[in-house]
């Protein structure tokens, strides 16, 4: 690991420990879990379906290739090598953020469908970033490249996207 990549992640790892900082790293960590489900809820009850579609779907294929990502680098956790502890627990390999790409992917996708939740979307997922680097689960360079990972995703799924969900539409039967 380099020696930026180690200062970073050791700067925003130790900055200002206390209850707030550590809730929030717990909470941005269910909350990747719990964002499925609510694109989900609002996939069944909102009108326009195709935001909710379109972000599944950008969630799934970024956490499929950082999967694949994660396999071949075999990266282990900061707290795997002791320089960090950690404070959520974590398993598998370190390179690259699932929650980072995914939060990423969907801030942007969600944000060519509502430009007026923009802000919100990339702040929530920056938030996320440095959450992951904070509970000790996550180098600095995992969060860049999972940052870069899923908002590339996420804008070919926005330039295609026409053409991706009329053909989802077309196979699974969505009704708009």
């Amino acid at each position: 690991m380099s020696s930026i990549d180690y200062s970073i992640t050791s700067a925003i790892y130790g900055f200002s420990r206390n209850y707030f900082f550590d809730a929030l790293a717990v909470f941005f960590d269910y909350f990747i879990y719990v964002l499925p489900v609510l694109l989900f809820i609002a996939f069944i009850f909102c009108r326009r379906k195709e935001p909710a579609v379109m972000s599944l779907v950008g969630a799934g294929f970024t956490f499929l290739i950082s999967s694949a990502v994660k396999m071949v680098v075999q990266r282990p956790r900061p707290f795997h090598t002791g320089l960090l502890e950690n404070l959520i627990s974590a398993s598998g390999y370190s390179f690259p953020s699932h929650h980072v790409g995914i939060a990423v992917c969907v801030a942007v996708v969600l944000s060519a469908y509502s430009s007026k939740n923009k802000i919100l979307l990339y702040l929530t997922a920056f938030l996320i970033s440095l959450s992951r680097i904070y509970a000790g689960v996550h180098y600095f360079s995992d969060v860049v490249f999972a940052m870069i990972l899923g908002f590339v995703i996420g804008k070919v799924l926005i330039t295609r996207k026409t053409r991706i969900y009329l053909w989802l539409k077309k196979k699974t039967n969505i009704k708009s």
